[in-house]
């Protein structure tokens, strides 16, 4: 909405301005308007980034809101939804419908730093928050908010600690506080093959909440850094299935692994 807004207040501005100087009259006329255009809806994004990123700042690492659905979960998926406008980002989704309207585990493939953005945006009806490594929570602002909104930090070099944020993913899953998303990789996977090895304790979440797990794949978000904000970069969601709760009592988690590897691999590598 915000990016919509600030495109509209840039235009009639812009035109406003041009008018003035009777750019009509100029060779290079539709050159200014362009410029002038870009120009102010920059200065919106910008000043829009400076508010949230000053917001963030009144976020109580200590004390984190009880409820994930806050007002710093409004802000920071407007700002995120603003930021994936200005980029040129489009997503294309198959399968919503398979969505459970209760709790899940949900698993996808892992091409960009963009992955999470997407999906978060594409979930958040569902309340979805992401198990991330710990890195990913020192970015300054954007890791307050990602506290803030239920995002689990991952010690992946101490195990003691890692189980930890397995049981606390379980537990917001099982108390409803939020539904899990997770990349089995582990990694971002910047190799021409379609998945990397998955680390399989990551389904002890799933396991451990007695939740369904939906599988799903994500391509193209690899490609915004390439085309950046002069062409649009089509992003592909596909939501390929559910494997349900009963069925994870009876799997141990490295057949989980197999599982779900088999259906993200088949849709991806032909594409």
């Amino acid at each position: 909405m915000f990016s919509y807004l600030y495109l509209a207040l840039s235009f009639i501005f812009s035109i406003w301005i041009m008018l003035d100087i009777g750019f009509y009259t100029k060779p290079y006329g539709i050159v200014l308007l362009f410029g002038w255009i870009a120009l102010l809806y920059l200065i919106c994004f910008v000043l829009h980034i400076v508010v949230f990123a000053l917001f963030g700042l009144t976020i109580n690492l200590k004390r984190l809101p009880a409820n994930i659905d806050n007002i710093y979960r409004k802000i920071g998926f407007d700002t995120l939804k603003v930021f994936l406008d200005t980029l040129h980002i489009h997503v294309h989704v198959t399968g919503m419908e398979l969505v459970p309207e209760g709790k899940f585990m949900l698993v996808s493939n892992h091409r960009s730093c963009f992955d999470p953005m997407v999906q978060l945006l594409l979930f958040k009806k569902q309340k979805l928050a992401f198990v991330s490594k710990q890195e990913n929570m020192q970015i300054p602002f954007v890791g307050r908010y990602m506290a803030a909104i239920g995002c689990i930090s991952l010690n992946r070099e101490n195990t003691k600690e890692a189980l930890k944020s397995i049981n606390l993913a379980a537990e917001y899953i099982t108390s409803g506080k939020a539904n899990i998303g997770i990349y089995p990789e582990g990694w971002v996977n910047k190799s021409d093959a379609p998945l990397l090895p998955f680390r399989n304790g990551a389904f002890r979440i799933a396991k451990k909440a007695e939740a369904p797990i939906l599988v799903t794949t994500i391509r193209g978000t690899e490609q915004v850094k390439r085309r950046f904000i002069f062409r649009r970069t089509h992003v592909y969601v596909n939501i390929l299935g559910i494997i349900p709760a009963e069925e994870l009592k009876r799997m141990k988690t490295a057949e989980l692994g197999k599982r779900v590897e088999k259906m993200m691999y088949e849709d991806l590598k032909n594409k």
